[in-house]
């Protein structure tokens, strides 16, 4: 009983709302309809919202800009890319010879069987030249006891042989004439002589 009662006291407040709401909307409805003056401004304000629409020539250049995207798809096995002006060209960049990619690292002198052996500076590439093979794209001409000469487009370089480090013995005389740290390797991580600053 007592449900009922709370149930039928919200219906009565529900439909007390929505009384009240619906004579409030036909107010507002009925008060611009009344007064000319202030539809005629309503209807002048919401024309000054809305874009203007453009006329058809000018929605027809703007459709015709598309023209070559439509013959050119995007993701069509057909597409061609867009052929370059002379001005667009970018300018070449110049050759790079092989002294900038490759190292001589040795030179096998056999009579008429002259090789030029070469290290990729960076990888671990090597090539093996005679006379007349290329390399980056020049030519080799000359091997000499010392170096090579390599031509491409009227243009010669020389390249020099690395020279051969010391031989182990040597090394090991400097690094302990030079280094008075470390008497011999069993030693490493020991100080053999103070610091200055302790």
């Amino acid at each position: 009983m007592k449900n009922v009662r709370y149930l039928t006291r919200l219906t009565l407040i529900q439909l007390t709302v929505m009384a009240l709401l619906i004579t409030i909307l036909l107010v507002q409805l009925l008060i611009p309809a009344s007064n000319p003056e202030s539809a005629a401004m309503s209807e002048q304000s919401t024309l000054s919202l809305l874009p203007e629409l453009p006329s058809l020539q000018e929605a027809q250049q703007q459709i015709e800009q598309f023209d070559e995207i439509s013959e050119r798809p995007l993701f069509y096995s057909t597409r061609k890319p867009q052929e370059i002006s002379t001005a667009m060209t970018a300018t070449r960049r110049p050759d790079r010879t092989p002294e900038q990619d490759w190292i001589l690292t040795g030179i096998i002198l056999n009579g008429d069987e002259n090789m030029a052996l070469f290290s990729a500076i960076g990888k671990k590439n090597h090539e093996s030249l005679k006379n007349g093979m290329k390399l980056s794209g020049w030519t080799l001409d000359e091997i000499t006891p010392d170096s090579v000469m390599f031509s491409n487009d009227g243009r010669e370089i020389e390249m020099q042989l690395i020279k051969p480090s010391a031989p182990a013995s040597k090394r090991s005389q400097r690094s302990t004439k030079s280094s008075s740290l470390f008497i011999n390797r069993s030693q490493y991580g020991k100080v053999v002589r103070p610091l200055d600053n302790q």
